[in-house]
């Protein structure tokens, strides 16, 4: 729900996706959806397979996590967006180092890494979302529509464990969604996100209120930083709000949400 902005954007570029993989520079570049995991103990007596009663719980909840719409790739940047990558480029940086670091969700574990001083060219950014690629054909002419959904790994949680914004301008289940066309050596994208409302709430379940935890005026710090933060990504920002005008839940949450607007 609010806030949600919408940009457009359209250059020229080579005809770079193909069913189910990419080309980039006349390269295929595959993505894959993760299906299961491995856990390579560091301890030689662990190596066997047996882990402890209070390690296997642990490591089974980890694995159902990553089997919920989790996708890398070895050579395409999932977490930027067309017109992000056309305007910066790679100017020879790795694929972790360009990345868009709210959007990777290994970064909270990668980055212990390269402050030891590991090279970045061992890590591959993993995005949680989705991913799916289509492929059809207009007057003779073949057209393929990408769809990527990335999800921000600040604020994560469940539905109705993590509501609202944080103090530093983080909301919940926050989702960039790029719809990209590429049709006659063309590349259009749109672009749109979505989150939770930008003010401070909560609410234990779908039948259970909802509770304004804070006052629209003690909002108000966090508020503007999440959006000093939209406008200095996405510069033009329209806002859509989906809350329901019956509802006297949603209606104090639109409420919140104006007076800060």
């Amino acid at each position: 729900r609010p806030p949600r902005s919408t940009q457009g954007v359209s250059s020229a570029a080579q005809d770079v996706y193909k069913r189910q993989g990419l080309f980039h520079q006349d390269s295929i570049s595959k993505i894959y959806r993760i299906k299961d995991a491995l856990f390579v103990p560091f301890k030689y007596e662990l190596n066997q397979g047996i882990f402890s009663s209070e390690i296997r719980p642990l490591i089974e909840g980890i694995t159902i996590v990553l089997q919920q719409g989790f996708y890398f790739s070895y050579h395409c940047d999932l977490t930027t967006t067309v017109q992000k990558s056309s305007k910066f480029g790679s100017a020879g940086a790795t694929l972790f180092d360009r990345a868009d670091k709210q959007y990777v969700w290994n970064f909270p574990l990668a980055k212990e890494f390269v402050t030891q001083g590991l090279s970045t060219r061992w890590l591959t950014p993993i995005i949680q979302g989705y991913v799916g690629i289509a492929e059809d054909e207009i007057k003779g002419k073949r057209v393929k529509v990408v769809l990527i959904s990335r999800r921000q790994h600040m604020r994560a949680g469940t539905r109705y464990n993590a509501r609202g914004i944080d103090d530093d301008g983080y909301v919940a289940n926050m989702v960039e969604t790029e719809q990209i066309v590429l049709f006659n050596n063309s590349v259009y994208s749109y672009l749109q996100v979505r989150g939770s409302v930008p003010v401070f709430w909560n609410q234990t379940g779908v039948r259970a209120k909802i509770n304004l935890t804070r006052s629209p005026e003690m909002a108000l710090p966090a508020f503007s930083r999440h959006f000093d933060s939209l406008v200095h990504t996405y510069k033009r920002v329209l806002i859509c709000n989906l809350l329901s005008k019956s509802k006297e839940g949603e209606i104090a949450l639109t409420n919140a949400f104006l007076t800060n607007i």
